[in-house]
């Protein structure tokens, strides 16, 4: 995590910067422009403002398809919300959202011998093949993950917010319900 922090905060403060002046370097000599603006002159500032908000605007876009695609993978990982993994509904409180972990592990937990194939993670596992112990394990945590994470109410607010499907405007009943 805090190596995470630090090459985010190193990759929104120094690369930028330094990618920017190596390819405006390069491309002044790609492009043999002669003479070269120097650093002090208004001319290269002028080019280094372009490319760097070029730059920048790339870096965000790529952030923002990555945060979507691996948001949206990790939301569901092909078994659907995260609500629908632990059979609730987006509106459960506290104790109902531990009911059905409660249920959903009693399930899928490794340690159990009665797995049936047709449970709410539509895992499709075989009882008579050996590699179902892994398959299981890996449900088990990502389903012990998911609930720890709408367990969290900061995270479980973004993953409302901005992975669930939004609903229509025109559906809500007062301004209040309006968060921002």
């Amino acid at each position: 995590m805090l190596l995470s922090t630090l090459f985010s905060l190193w990759s929104w403060t120094v690369l930028p910067d330094l990618l920017t002046h190596r390819l405006l370097i390069f491309s002044y000599h790609t492009l043999n422009i002669t003479p070269t603006p120097h650093r002090t002159t208004t001319t290269y500032h002028r080019h280094y403002r372009l490319l760097f908000s070029i730059l920048v605007s790339s870096w965000l876009c790529c952030d923002l398809v990555r945060f979507l695609f691996f948001t949206k993978q990790a939301a569901g990982g092909g078994y659907g919300s995260w609500y629908e993994m632990l059979g609730v509904s987006v509106h459960v409180d506290e104790n109902g959202l531990k009911a059905g972990f409660r249920q959903v592990v009693k399930k899928i937990h490794p340690d159990r011998t009665y797995l049936n194939n047709n449970h709410n993670l539509n895992l499709n596992l075989n009882q008579n093949n050996n590699n179902n112990n892994g398959q299981v394990e890996e449900a088990f945590v990502r389903v012990r993950q998911v609930y720890e994470a709408l367990r969290n109410p900061n995270t479980r607010f973004a993953y409302d917010r901005f992975v669930l499907p939004q609903p229509n405007p025109t559906s809500f009943l007062s301004l209040s319900q309006f968060q921002f």
